[in-house]
């Protein structure tokens, strides 16, 4: 996992998955949270996406 934060393309590359994929879960709160920094500069924190992953692991071990 990157220690500077990524773009959602950075992060959806990392991740195997397509944008329309994270745009969509993540209307239904199931991506990590995406910081605006300006109108057009989104990006994604390395705790929010450390957090994420931590939630796959809980959903896929059943805690």
């Amino acid at each position: 996992m990157s220690q500077t934060s990524s773009t959602i393309p950075e992060f959806c590359k990392r991740h195997n998955i397509s944008k329309p994929t994270f745009y969509r879960q993540a209307k239904q709160g199931l991506m990590p949270r995406v910081v605006r920094l300006s109108p057009q500069i989104m990006r994604i924190l390395p705790a929010d996406e450390a957090r994420w992953l931590a939630s796959l692991d809980d959903v896929s071990t059943g805690a």
